[in-house]
């Protein structure tokens, strides 16, 4: 059975459930919202609890929000899903990290004063790293072994390094983080396909990354 997941035709939040469908040789297939007001119409009429984008459809499964979604593709396969108790507590406390990196980041690239803003944001983005570069000291992965957080967190790195680049130079434990995902031998087949689109990263009305060009 082939998934379905509804977006728009960006990488945004999508992007992830795609890396890890590919990394688990999953079928999907993608249905593209084409109008924003068309959707904020039928936004509450999806049949599901707490509707939003992306959606994700999986035979009689059909869910919203970001994080349940990973959790629940990582369920399924028994792949990718943190297993003991540490594990779990370790993947929890990241994805607390995360959330707190993509409000800045989407704060940061749908604000109209993005031009002056931007560099504030690369001044303190040490400090908001600094939590993963000594976790990633520790452990190769956020739990010790690959799961969907990784996935997660590696597409938001790739997101902000396309604006600044080398913004990493400082950071070897995050650098080799993300050469080591990126390196992995489905995701890297992935990113050279055709299938893969490296703009629009942000939705069209971004001040930065909602074009074909960034």
């Amino acid at each position: 059975m082939t998934v379905t997941i509804t977006y728009f035709d960006l990488r945004g939040l999508a992007e992830t459930f795609r890396l890890m469908l590919e990394y688990l040789d999953v079928k999907y297939e993608m249905k593209y919202i084409t109008s924003r007001e068309q959707w904020l119409t039928d936004k509450y009429n999806q049949g599901i609890d707490f509707p939003n984008l992306p959606i994700y459809e999986d035979g009689d499964v059909k869910m919203s929000q970001n994080f349940a979604i990973m959790r629940y593709i990582a369920r399924k396969y028994k792949s990718l899903d943190p297993v003991s108790e540490a594990e779990i507590q370790m993947v929890e406390v990241a994805e607390g990290a995360l959330t707190d990196i993509r409000i800045a980041w989407g704060m940061l690239c749908y604000n109209p004063k993005f031009s002056e803003l931007k560099d504030g944001f690369l001044e303190d983005l040490p400090n908001k790293l600094k939590g993963w570069e000594d976790v990633l000291g520790k452990r190769k992965w956020v739990a010790g072994k690959l799961t969907y957080v990784d996935f997660a967190m590696n597409e938001s790195l790739d997101h902000i390094v396309t604006l600044f680049p080398g913004c990493y130079d400082n950071h070897p434990n995050i650098k080799k983080y993300k050469e080591a995902f990126f390196s992995l031998p489905k995701i890297k087949a992935y990113r050279e396909s055709s299938k893969f689109k490296k703009f629009p990263i942000m939705g069209p009305w971004a001040a930065w990354g909602g074009t074909a060009q960034g």
